[in-house]
């Protein structure tokens, strides 16, 4: 019981911070196309400098996973 509890707590901590970065990533996605272009990074400095780094299929773009990473500073 004690690690169902733990479980449980766990999942809705990740549901939360999920749900957080959703909201930020609404605010990035200008265009509203699902993912944060470099073009839209550029709105938030430290969104901008880590973009590279966050981006890690390489693909030009965050995706609502990647932006996950985000640390904001």
């Amino acid at each position: 019981m004690k690690n169902l509890a733990i479980i449980l707590s766990t999942v809705m901590m990740l549901a939360s911070i999920n749900a957080y970065a959703g909201s930020d990533f609404d605010k990035y996605d200008i265009d509203g196309n699902g993912v944060i272009s470099a073009t839209e990074a550029k709105v938030d400095a430290a969104l901008a400098e880590q973009f590279n780094e966050l981006d890690t299929n390489a693909d030009g773009e965050l995706s609502k996973e990647e932006f996950a990473n985000f640390s904001g500073e």
